[in-house]
């Protein structure tokens, strides 16, 4: 059951945007149906209706089950509108059809209010309230007109108003039973989900020596049978005989008594339906209302069949695609081409200092009393004028062609492969694209000065930058009016082509939009609505819904006060009952998730089942196979959950609260931390095993290195290591970082000899053994990783959830595994600590996470604030929510999914033990990410998994059309095919073959080369903030200590967290990288695509996928040059004048300036590596995406040449065809 059928509030908001947007439409028939259920709604009124016959006795059997003589009754209808009497103070209220309602308070007039109940031309409606209404305070009765008046007003207002009741009793003259209105009527109730009670009323009537009773019973069930009329009930009664026998008036009264004292769940369940129909309804009003203003319309299409408006609608839709394609393209592709050329001039770096100072250089030559040398001086006043112009023009002309013309050349050669415009001349120009600068453009711009100033060496740089720039936008805007000439012609062709046809459906063509907008509409219309009501959609609307509700009760009590419940009134009920909300909710993305993996589970029967079918089909080859594999993946499909955070941040916590068991050790030391894996158990692996992976020799030995460094000392082996680890045991005085690291050689110490001879092997534990490894210091040491096999909730779903090492290790192992992780996890969940959120670890951590979050394919990340039960209130923890946003969007992560999260308190909730009820947050905050992240987890990630995977059965199907169709031609358009084949497949083979891949390894080099340059730009961005880190005073205390060795730690930190900060750029450019290299071969792959298409619209190739590579592992940068900055720091004299003079600035300045070239080798190094690396994979998948390309040609071409041999065997495909439409239309 939708939850919004039983949750008040949200119906009361989805009512309130019902009857906004049907009231816009100008229904106000509608409209006021909705508005009357609001009001239901609202004031939980449980409402039972009486309608029928008139004079069936209605209003006479209320009066009796009430008890009391409260409406007219005579054998002439007494009931012209609507009677309504509920428990109340005494009054009755009138309604007009016009004007303002009238109140009449006790004691009044009952006999005028009996006559007003007959006035049904200018009365809508009488309110009756009073004390001796034996029922419950909300629940009303509600007395009707006779369907079957002879005014039809009355039917009119009778079926205006039964939306509003929960429970319908339809009254029936005893001798008017069998009557078709009744069956109609009830019919349309019981299709309105009314609550139905048939009562035949005045059975007084009944002559038993006519007719026994049993039988008149047995003829009218069967009479409502026959119409597929299912009551609840048949009552036979008589108002004023009360003892005759068969008389059930006293369990009519029983069942109105039991209905009174129903919960909410019921009205709103009827509200829910009546809404529903009134939806319908006012979709049909709708309909008929287009339908008459389209109907000129209408008559022009009746002259076509339906097969020939089925055809003329997928003619017109194509051709009016294409034609409007055709006719924006060039214009797109122009302010394409205009808006990339703009930011190309407008990033171009064309006047770096050195250039302004070559620049001066050269403008002192232009003064008139500029003189070199003494003797012969003209000559080499000359010759100096001549060198410096010379080096200005070839430092220019070198910005043009890095800065200018390298992009312009992409961008042109982008927008051609972006067209598919082949064209030679143009592909010509693009090859010899060059910038030149003339001379003069230098010269003309130079003005006569007495002085070279700074301002003007200013100025004149702006002028020439500008003169750069408008060579290159001259270049790239020739270029362009050619291509665009070029575009226009193909455009002028194809329109050409096409033209015939789209003037013969001209006529049509009118009509057709026209109707085809109203289908639109409607189904829009039907769509936005029934999202309105089935999903609560209407929750933003409640501020127009109060406005809404104080207006109606502002009319309605407009001449006389009456007090009436206000929306705040039924938001405060409604919320007492928000826990069985919420339950609903999370019961329906329960059911919704369960679907999610039945779909994965079914697609993967449906293609194991296709690709069985098709795998002995010529043609069908690849495909088969294709689907095999797909299917496989979707069978055992498994989701990588990465959690990073720094150490201590409570990752394992956090993973245990997820797990719902104490499952991880949540105390690891920070240096000791390996990748622990928790994974769905299998055959192999059963429920609480482990398997335990001990580091190698190698891998201990640079760990153990690493820790030993702190100590200024250095070991050639494992054994050498262990007894300098041995030695420094007793050592006491040691600082922070070192004392880390001796806690890790201590625990290296006294493990290593129980697991030498394991070193590099695994070990298969139990759950007790598994957590000895992860949380016992001298054996978690050893460890590289550990596969935990459990059998949970969330392992149940295929996750994989991996604790990765600490975020503020920059081990080179930990940090590149980390990478990994980044980049081909299916979600990143990040845990910060509530004390210490945006630590220097957190920060390091989000800053690459920021380098390439725009990789992923969608927002895969989750950012935890673990421990908030540490809050002291909510404005606390709101400005530590607060914080946490600002500081994401600093590093470009903005509208994140963000938590506050108690770890601890969570896993307690789940074992039953909750731990906050005397705090002031109401629960750990686990539900909400769990709601969330499920749904992420089930619905985006699997229909990213099952989209491809849907195409492969759509290609089969297009496919084995194709094959059909060529089987069933004659014999001699099958040799003719035959032949068109043959010379297709060569020309196929021929274009592929001819890929541009040099070209393209010049880009990728070109793009290394960029992207390069720009994270060297990146790192010494942050110089001064690294430089301030370690050169602190905190650090150059004068306290006693050695300040050499003071200054050398501190020069020894800054070098590590430069280099690792390029490490880390480095890696995150190879993911950029990879990327772009997946974008040239796909750019390449849709090239051939589209002119395979050209050539045969019907073949089908597969889609082109991305291909992933192992990240490159980069060391940091400036290893090794510690020993190199002797002079740069004896800047450093004090700390007093380092820190408050100009002293930290200089170093500051010298440090960086001398490490510009070492920085400028390792880039240089390392874009070499990637371009090795990258360009070898490149050449590689590009010959293998072009020979499976290839390949599948064939095999598709063989397939057709195998149909068009195959005569009289269209039954065999055709019998194909059908079978896979079975599988893929199966439940």
């Amino acid at each position: 059951m939708n939850h919004t059928i039983t949750d008040q509030k949200g119906l009361l908001e989805s009512l309130g945007e019902l009857y906004l947007r049907i009231s816009a439409s100008k229904d106000e028939l509608h409209a006021g149906k909705i508005k009357g259920l609001i009001n239901k709604v609202r004031k939980e009124e449980k409402l039972i209706a009486f309608c029928g016959h008139f004079s069936a006795g209605k209003s006479s059997m209320i009066n009796a089950l009430l008890g009391h003589d409260l409406l007219p009754s005579s054998p002439i209808p007494t009931s012209a509108n609507i009677v309504k009497v509920k428990k109340g103070e005494e009054y009755a209220k009138v309604f007009f059809r016009e004007g303002k309602p009238y109140l009449y308070p006790a004691p009044y007039n009952y006999d005028l209010v009996k006559s007003f109940c007959k006035d049904g031309d200018s009365i809508s409606g009488i309110e009756i309230s009073t004390g001796r209404f034996p029922l419950e305070n909300n629940c009303a009765v509600m007395d009707t007109p006779g369907i079957d008046s002879a005014d039809d007003a009355h039917r009119i207002s009778t079926e205006e108003a039964l939306h509003l009741a929960d429970i319908v009793f339809y009254v029936m003259d005893y001798n008017h039973v069998q009557s078709e209105v009744n069956f109609l009527f009830t019919k349309e109730l019981q299709a309105a989900n009314k609550k139905l009670y048939l009562i035949v009323n005045q059975i007084d009537k009944h002559d038993e020596t006519e007719l026994k009773f049993s039988q008149f019973k047995e003829s009218v069930e069967e009479g409502f049978l026959n119409w597929e009329v299912k009551p609840e009930d048949i009552f036979y009664t008589s108002v004023r005989y009360p003892e005759l026998p068969h008389n059930d008036f006293a369990k009519v009264g029983q069942i109105i008594s039991d209905f009174s004292k129903l919960d909410q769940k019921m009205y709103t369940e009827s509200a829910y339906h009546s809404a529903l129909k009134i939806l319908h309804e006012h979709l049909r009003w709708q309909e008929n209302r287009m339908a008459e203003e389209n109907g000129k319309y209408y008559s022009l299409i009746e002259r076509y069949n339906h097969e020939d408006r089925l055809d003329m609608l997928a003619k017109l839709k194509s051709l009016e695609n294409e034609k409007n394609s055709i006719l924006a393209y060039p214009e797109k592709m122009r302010d394409y081409f205009t808006a990339k050329l703009d930011m190309i001039l407008k990033n171009a770096y064309l006047m770096p200092a050195e250039t302004r100072d070559l620049a001066k250089e050269y403008l002192d030559t232009t003064r008139r009393d500029f003189k070199v040398g003494l003797l012969f001086s003209k000559g080499k006043t000359e010759q100096a004028r001549s060198e410096r112009f010379n080096k200005l023009k070839q430092d220019l002309e070198e910005k043009l062609a890095s800065q200018l013309e390298r992009h312009i050349r992409e961008l042109s050669i982008s927008i051609l492969n972006e067209s598919q415009l082949t064209d030679e001349s143009l592909e010509a120009d693009v090859r010899g694209l060059t910038l030149e600068l003339q001379d003069s453009q230098i010269s003309d711009i130079v003005k006569p000065q007495v002085s070279i100033t700074g301002e003007y060496v200013l100025s004149f740089t702006n002028e020439l930058a500008d003169v750069l720039r408008k060579i290159a936008k001259k270049a790239g805007l020739e270029f362009l009016e050619k291509f665009n000439a070029k575009l226009l012609e193909r455009q002028e062709y194809l329109l050409s082509q096409r033209i015939d046809e789209l003037e013969t459906i001209t006529a049509f063509k009118e009509a057709l939009q026209k109707i085809e907008a109203s289908k639109v509409f409607l189904e829009r219309e039907e769509a936005d609505l029934s999202r309105v009501l089935d999903e609560n959609a209407g929750a933003g609307t409640k501020g127009s819904l109060r406005k809404l509700l104080q207006k109606w009760d502002g009319e309605e009590n407009d001449y006389k006060v009456i007090i009436s419940d206000d929306l705040e009134t039924i938001i405060n009920e409604a919320e007492k009952q928000s826990e069985n909300e919420q339950n609903a909710v999370q019961a329906k993305k329960e059911r919704s998730r369960e679907q999610g993996k039945v779909q994965m589970k079914d697609q993967a029967g449906m293609l194991a089942s296709a690709s069985e079918l098709l795998k002995d089909i010529k043609g069908f080859r690849y495909l088969s196979e294709d689907m095999k594999a797909s299917a496989g993946r979707l069978d055992n499909q498994t989701f990588t959950i990465a959690l990073f955070g720094a150490f201590s941040a409570g990752k394992s916590s956090f993973a245990n609260a997820i797990l719902g068991e104490r499952v991880l050790p949540v105390s690891p030391n920070p240096t000791t931390a390996a990748i622990n894996k928790i994974c769905p158990p299998d055959e192999r692996n059963p429920h609480a095993t482990a398997r335990v992976k001990l580091k190698t020799e190698e891998m201990l030995l640079e760990d153990v290195l690493l820790a030993l460094a702190a100590f200024s000392m250095k070991a050639a082996s494992l054994e050498e290591a262990y007894q300098h680890a041995g030695r420094l045991l007793g050592k006491s005085s040691v600082n922070g970082k070192q004392n880390a690291q001796l806690s890790f050689l201590r625990a290296f110490h006294e493990g290593l000899p129980h697991f030498q001879a394991q070193l590099g092997t695994e070990i298969i534990a139990d759950l007790e053994e598994f957590r000895k490894f992860a949380a016992s210091e001298q054996r978690s040491c050893l460890v590289d990783w550990i596969e935990l096999y459990y059998d949970c909730e969330v392992t149940r779903k295929g996750v994989v959830l991996v604790d990765t090492p600490g975020a503020d290790s920059i081990n080179a192992r930990h940090t590149g595994t980390a990478f990994e992780y980044i980049k081909n996890s299916d979600a990143v969940l990040f845990v910060t600590y509530y004390n210490h959120p945006f630590s220097k670890a957190d920060r390091e951590f989000l800053i690459q996470l920021g380098r390439v979050k725009d990789s992923f394919a969608m927002d895969k990340m989750f950012f935890m604030i673990n421990a908030v039960d540490l809050a002291a209130n909510e404005k606390e923890l709101s400005e530590v929510m607060m914080y946490m946003e600002e500081q994401l969007a600093n590093f470009q992560i903005r509208s994140p999914k963000l938590y506050p999260i108690s770890s601890k308190a969570a896993l307690e909730e789940k074992l039953g033990h909750p731990v906050l009820e005397e705090h002031f947050l109401p629960d750990s905050g686990l539900k909400s990410f769990e709601t969330d992240f499920n749904d992420f987890l089930e619905h985006d990630l699997a229909e990213m998994v099952m989209a491809s995977s849907r195409a492969l059965l759509v290609r089969a199907e297009r496919m084995l059309r194709e094959v059909i169709a060529a089987s069933k031609l004659d014999e001699e358009s099958k040799r003719k095919q035959k032949i068109q084949l043959k010379n297709e497949l060569i020309e196929m083979k021929s274009f592929i073959n001819k890929g541009p891949l040099e070209m393209d390894l010049h880009r990728l080099k070109s793009e290394i080369e960029e992207l390069s340059y720009y994270s060297k730009q990146r790192v010494f961005l942050r110089f001064s903030d690294f430089f301030k880190e370690s050169f602190n005073p905190a650090a150059l205390r004068d306290d006693g200590r050695d300040m050499k060795q003071a200054l050398k730690a501190a020069l020894k930190e800054l070098l590590q967290s430069l280099g690792f900060d390029f490490s880390q750029e480095m890696r995150a450019t190879s993911l950029r990288t990879e990327n772009y290299m997946n974008k040239l071969l796909s750019e390449n792959y849709g090239k051939w695509d589209s002119r395979i298409k050209e050539i045969r619209q019907a073949v089908e190739t597969a889609a082109f996928s991305p291909s992933s590579f192992d990240v490159l592992e980069f060391k940091p940068a400036f290893e090794g040059l510690e020993g190199n900055f002797k002079k740069e720091l004896t800047y450093f004299k004090n700390p007093k004048s380092f820190f408050e003079k100009n002293e930290k600035t200089k170093m500051n300045d010298a440090i960086r300036q001398s490490l510009d070239d070492p920085a400028s080798l390792y880039i240089k190094a390392q874009g070499s590596r990637m371009f090795d690396y990258y360009g070898k994979k490149f050449e590689q998948e590009f010959e293998s995406v072009r020979q499976k390309l290839i390949t599948e040609l064939e095999d598709i071409y063989n397939g057709y040449e195998e149909a068009l041999d195959d005569t009289g065997n269209a039954s065999a495909y055709e019998e194909c065809l059908a079978r896979l439409l079975q599988i893929t239309n199966a439940d």
